[in-house]
């Protein structure tokens, strides 16, 4: 009895690791080969410039990086993988006045940034800032990002970041199919484990011999 209760606790503690929504867990939104779009927007358009790398299509774990279309050098770099977002500034950038660029769907963007899922993402279901961020004194806050099911939208005309500010974004959401299979097989297991303690526990009474 003894080996089949630790094998109830094996079990248990298996489904609960397959199981993202247990106790808070963050799934993996972004999943490895899931596919993702990289918008810039500002002046009221998609920035489309030649050489911005802007728009730009990558897979996850991956990134982009926003460039100086003149110099070529680095403005920021957007990094996805897992459950975060990370925006990380090269340069020190003072971004200027701009009207609004996106406002669709509860995503808002004056000067700001896209990321939005193409394939193989999760549907999101919160975004929030991360302790993490190193924000110095850009300003930047929970209020300058917005979000629907398939995109994350921050927005920061008139804000300045000097270079090596991050602004670290925790996404949660519905794990893919695959996950919920995995988190299934772990029930089922724990299930039969169940069923066949059950069974050894039962206590038979004995059987009285015939009389002749």
């Amino acid at each position: 009895m003894g080996n089949a209760i630790k094998r109830l606790r094996v079990f248990a503690l298996a489904a609960m690791a397959l199981t993202p929504s247990f106790a808070g867990a963050k799934a993996d939104v972004f999943a490895v080969g899931g596919k993702v779009e990289f918008l810039y927007y500002d002046k009221g358009l998609i920035y489309h410039v030649p050489g911005s790398n802007s728009p730009a299509t990558f897979s996850t774990p991956g990134g982009a990086t926003l460039l100086n279309a003149g110099t070529g050098s680095p403005i920021f770099t957007v990094t996805v993988a897992g459950g975060t977002i990370t925006y990380t500034y090269d340069t020190n950038v003072p971004w200027g006045r701009s009207g609004i660029s996106l406002n669709y769907n509860g995503l808002f963007i004056t000067s700001g940034s896209l990321i939005n899922a193409i394939s193989g993402i999760g549907p999101i279901t919160n975004v929030t800032l991360d302790p993490s961020s190193n924000l110095g004194s850009s300003g930047f806050s929970s209020a300058n990002v917005t979000w629907d099911s398939t995109a994350v939208a921050v927005t920061w005309a008139q804000l300045y970041f000097a270079k090596g500010d991050t602004v670290v974004l925790d996404v949660r959401g519905v794990p893919e199919t695959s996950t919920w299979a995995m988190a299934l097989v772990g029930f089922g297991g724990l299930a039969f484990v169940a069923v066949r303690t059950r069974r050894k526990l039962i206590v038979r009474p004995p059987v009285e011999p015939a009389a002749f």
